[in-house]
């Protein structure tokens, strides 16, 4: 197999891609890139935090990609909330 390279994620074609790693990456690029981000949270969350996310190194026991009270649209097993 080859592998092949998506914005900061690593992933081998035909591979499922990480959809917490799918989520951070687009929220990286709504927001500007990891400082931008950093700098909204109020610091909340480091730029180093985001670098490791996007890598796909997270404590994946912490994140269950359910958002309580969000209405949710199933799409290849990838959970996407639902904004109005």
């Amino acid at each position: 197999m080859s592998d092949t390279a998506v914005g900061t994620q690593t992933t081998t074609v035909g591979a499922q891609p990480d959809p917490f790693v799918v989520q951070v990456n687009w929220l990286l690029g709504a927001t500007g890139g990891n400082e931008q981000l950093a700098r909204r949270s109020g610091n909340r969350v480091s730029v180093r935090t985001l670098d490791n996310w996007t890598a796909g190194h997270y404590p994946r026991d912490k994140v269950t990609g359910d958002v309580p009270g969000q209405q949710t649209v199933t799409n290849t097993d990838m959970a996407v909330p639902v904004c109005r």
